[in-house]
């Protein structure tokens, strides 16, 4: 499996028409992709679509752009996360990590349309300090030293194979003393992105679809720029629709706020693609929410409903499902969110409604870290997917994956062979806080990095 980096973007946009935010939000897309991209080409688009030509004219020749623009890229490096703040003047800063280096990068848009970027800067870059270190010896010690320390979470570890730490750590609801054990439930981010992955193929190895299937072919009212997107567009990231479907202003909250099926479909099928699909690749949350659509259609099924039948109680996955599910449970049994935007009477899956189609398909869920193993181990047998089937999901390698939300939950999981460790937390307040790196330097013991 390719390594996963969860991008977490808090937009803190001024007060601007609809159309004004949508050109700045296409604008710092723009800025993440070009740092993320690798040679010539991307510079020369970037510099084409997002940069004013009176900026594009302020260098001396094209190579001394390319040159502006190549330096900023290589010293920022590889990217992991992205927050962005906007001052009141607009100058807009992105706040890049990656697991070495931290660096604010800065630009300027047009005051009209279509407000393209007049500067563009590296206001500083410098090397992050390490965060916590453990082996396989040293994994339990160290989780208790973190408890002390404010981390709460249920980590469960396999070492070849077997099962080498399964317990929790600190409290799922503190004010209550209500302490983690390895049963409690957890907020489990973008991590159904995997479920909704399995559901497709498997539907693929009944012969229900085909991944190179058009969207048209199962989603009614396409737009004409969206017909082409296949599924296999859509879940290898290469789709060109926007990430999530949330709206300032419109929804109360960008995850919890609900939403039916048919309005999700409506806003992302009539946003704006952010490249034609199949020629570039980015992540979309929204594209894994189609998928889910696409899983209802085909099968009939309503999309937890399908993969309950088909995954969740075949793997004995009992603990994993919508957020309701958490409601069947004693409330001792589930994890408080300590942290981030506190939403709710207790901040807490029970206290979130029902999972709307801002998230379903790629959030929205609850589960354990033993259910998560339960997951992993039923996907790669037989019983799950077929040998085809596995390939494309990638269950071979090294994979390292981190999701979240920002109500206080992380879950952090590494893989590597029969070696596997599952961090779920309610202790996370913000991108790589100490909880983050606790649950990194966990999850990278399985991996060996």
């Amino acid at each position: 499996m390719s390594q996963k980096l969860l991008t977490v973007v808090l937009l803190a946009l001024l007060a601007v028409s609809s159309v004004a935010q949508e050109r700045s939000q296409r604008r710092m897309q723009g800025v993440e992709e070009l740092l993320e991209s690798r040679g010539d080409g991307p510079l020369r688009s970037f510099a084409k679509e997002h940069l004013a030509p009176a900026y594009r004219e302020s260098f001396a020749d094209e190579k001394a752009l390319l040159d502006h623009l190549r330096g900023l890229r290589e010293k920022v490096g590889r990217v992991g996360g992205v927050a962005v703040t906007v001052d009141g003047d607009g100058r807009v800063r992105l706040v890049v990590k990656s697991r070495e280096r931290e660096s604010v990068v800065a630009f300027v848009l047009e005051s009209s349309e279509p407000q393209r970027i007049v500067e563009l800067v590296l206001e500083s870059s410098k090397p992050r300090e390490v965060g916590p270190v453990f082996t396989w010896d040293t994994l339990e010690e160290g989780l208790v030293k973190a408890a002390a320390d404010g981390f709460s979470g249920s980590v469960l570890a396999v070492k070849d194979g077997e099962v080498v730490l399964d317990r929790g750590f600190g409290h799922a609801d503190p004010g209550k003393r209500h302490p983690v054990t390895q049963e409690t439930l957890f907020a489990i981010g973008s991590t159904p992105i995997d479920f909704t992955h399995g559901a497709i193929l498997l539907l693929e190895e009944l012969g229900e679809l085909a991944l190179d299937d058009p969207l048209a072919r199962w989603l009614e009212d396409v737009p004409a720029d969206k017909r082409g997107i296949t599924l296999e567009h859509l879940r290898t990231g290469r789709s060109g629709l926007l990430d999530f479907p949330g709206i300032e202003g419109v929804d109360a909250n960008l995850d919890l706020s609900w939403i039916d099926r048919a309005e999700f479909l409506r806003r992302v099928l009539g946003s704006k693609l952010l490249f034609e699909p199949g020629t570039r690749e980015r992540h979309s949350h929204a594209a894994w929410g189609v998928l889910a659509a696409v899983v209802e259609v085909v099968s009939g099924q309503g999309y937890e409903e399908f993969l309950r039948a088909n995954f969740f109680e075949p793997a004995g996955m009992l603990r994993t499902g919508h957020y309701p599910l958490a409601k069947t449970f004693p409330a001792a049994e589930v994890a408080v969110g300590l942290g981030g935007n506190v939403w709710g009477e207790v901040n807490a899956p029970p206290f979130w409604g029902q999972t709307s189609w801002l998230v379903l398909g790629s959030g929205g869920m609850v589960s354990t870290p033993r259910d998560l193993r339960r997951w992993w181990r039923f996907l790669g047998s037989e019983a799950g997917l077929g040998a085809a089937a596995r390939r494309k999901y990638g269950l071979e390698g090294t994979f390292l994956g981190e999701g979240g939300n920002d109500r206080g939950f992380i879950n952090t999981l590494g893989i590597r062979g029969d070696d596997l460790v599952i961090v779920c937390s309610n202790s996370h307040v913000a991108m790589d806080d100490a909880t983050a790196q606790v649950a990194l330097a966990a999850a990278r013991v399985a991996t060996g990095e």
